[in-house]
């Protein structure tokens, strides 16, 4: 996944999909940034990008040259929850508009408002603590996992289990591949650290400030894990930040060693989102060998299940690896399928969940949101499917 060919593989992908990129978008190697005209841009002055918000709520903005904006944010509802368009904002002469935010009509928790006028969207992340409980917390097992033992769960509601060797805790914030990151992935220890436990949430920020971003992984240094499983059913809930240059993702590694036959692994990709491609995600396998072979598929999830993004709102992603098959899922609907990748048939898989800014050849720019974006996990589940170990 942490390789720039996987920027070249998903540039002409996105081409032949007949997907533009966004125009601070380069195709460079070792681009780290992408500056964009910031006075055309839309922008919130009130309140503060990340803050926490309660009740009725004024949001203030400015869309430089525009006479209208558009405002939208996910709402709950007895099903996948819907879009909930505002009346259409009118703008002063200098661009200026105002509306307010219910909060407590919304859900609880990390929630995403989107402005829009002209050509340009601007992405209002903030933190609701108050609103409506929805689809918080672990949910019932689904029905792909049907069978199977729960091998590890985390549901972030108690003090954060996380250092920087993962020895005794549930989680390293270390890659053993090194750091992918443009803004580079700190340590929870560090003055810098990018995680904080809120409610029954894990919060991964990316600070271009700070100079922090953030990984978990369940491998240790001392190549002991809090998890790794052979084969079952992998999933995680989480919503993501969009903007230019972030990179969330959810992904696993067969356990390697300096074992004999054991040099090499794969890599499971169950979710890549990227800033640029507001309407879609990635999944992707990898055979990591002396030729490195690989496979991405495009996944529209604005065609699946309640039509939102996964920055609009939380969704599950999970993955089933089997002997012969593994199988990824959105919101417990079947997305992909492809033949079992020859490591995963013989190695436990370890898991990792992080928020990248930059990196792989993708530039960044986060000024607009005053250098911050937050990732939210709700959760993490992994099932054993014992019958293969039999």
């Amino acid at each position: 996944m942490k390789r720039i060919i996987i920027f070249l593989v998903i540039q002409f992908a996105i081409v032949s999909f007949g997907k533009n990129l966004v125009s601070a978008q380069t195709s460079g190697r070792g681009v780290t940034s992408a500056k964009t005209d910031s006075s055309k841009l839309i922008r919130v002055t009130s309140p503060s990008y990340c803050s926490d918000v309660n009740g009725k709520t004024i949001i203030k903005f400015r869309a430089p040259s525009e006479k209208s904006a558009i405002v939208k944010c996910w709402k709950q509802d007895a099903t996948w929850g819907h879009d909930s368009i505002f009346p259409t904002v009118k703008l002063d002469n200098s661009g200026n508009g105002k509306f307010i935010f219910p909060a407590k009509r919304f859900p609880h928790g990390p929630t995403c408002i989107r402005i829009s006028a002209g050509n340009d969207q601007c992405y209002l992340q903030l933190y609701n603590i108050g609103g409506v409980l929805w689809k918080e917390g672990i949910p019932v097992p689904p029905p792909q996992a049907k069978g199977m033992s729960l091998a590890f769960q985390d549901d972030f509601s108690g003090p954060l289990s996380i250092s920087s060797t993962g020895i005794g805790k549930n989680y390293r914030s270390r890659h053993t591949g090194g750091n992918f990151s443009k803004v580079l992935f700190a340590d929870y220890e560090s003055s810098n650290n990018p995680f904080l436990q809120r409610d029954s949430y894990l919060r991964i920020r990316g600070d271009v400030n700070k100079k922090s971003a953030g990984l978990i992984s369940t491998l240790r240094s001392d190549s002991t894990y809090s998890c790794a499983v052979k084969f079952g059913y992998f999933e995680c809930r989480f919503i993501a930040p969009m903007v230019t240059g972030s990179w969330p993702a959810f992904w696993g590694c067969t356990l390697k060693g300096g074992a004999a036959g054991n040099k090499y692994g794969d890599e499971i990709d169950i979710i890549e989102a990227y800033g640029n491609a507001p309407d879609r995600y990635t999944s992707s396998w990898h055979i990591w060998e002396a030729k490195h072979t690989t496979k991405t598929e495009f996944l529209p999830m604005t065609n699946l299940g309640g039509k939102s993004n996964w920055s609009t709102t939380s969704h599950i992603y999970g993955v089933m690896i089997k002997p012969d098959s593994i199988t990824y899922y959105c919101d417990n609907i079947q997305v992909w399928q492809h033949p079992t990748t020859p490591y995963c048939k013989t190695a436990p898989l370890y898991v990792m969940i992080n928020l990248a800014i930059g990196g792989g050849g993708w530039p960044y720019d986060l000024t607009r949101y005053n250098n911050i974006a937050d990732m939210y996990v709700d959760y993490v589940r992994v099932f054993q499917d014992k019958t293969f170990t039999k």
